[in-house]
Order: structure tokens, then C-alpha cells, then sequence
């Protein structure tokens, strides 16, 4: 299995707190699509 890890940059309102949900609603959005989505980080310059 291939894995990739997406970084983009943090330019709005996002905080540490907002990673679970965050998380949640990737999940959601990539529902049938045959993918993993296992964490979320973020931080003052990026989501990772």
C-alpha cells in the first residue's frame, strides 16, 4: 500500500483544537474513495 502525507499551509483560523474534527470531515469527504485517513496535525503554519 502506498502512503503520502499532505502538507498545506495554514493561512485561515485553524487551531490544534479543530484537528478531531478536522478529521472527521476528511474522513466523511473521502467516504468510497478507498483510502485511510489516520491523523491530523496542525500547527500555526501548516495542516499536516
Amino acid at each position: 500500500m502506498e502512503r503520502y502525507m499532505l502538507h498545506l499551509t495554514n493561512n485561515s483560523v485553524y487551531d490544534r483544537k479543530m484537528a478531531h474534527d478536522i478529521l472527521l470531515q476528511s474522513r466523511d469527504l473521502a467516504y468510497g474513495m478507498n483510502i485511510i485517513l489516520r491523523d491530523c496535525r496542525i500547527s500555526k503554519n501548516m495542516l499536516n
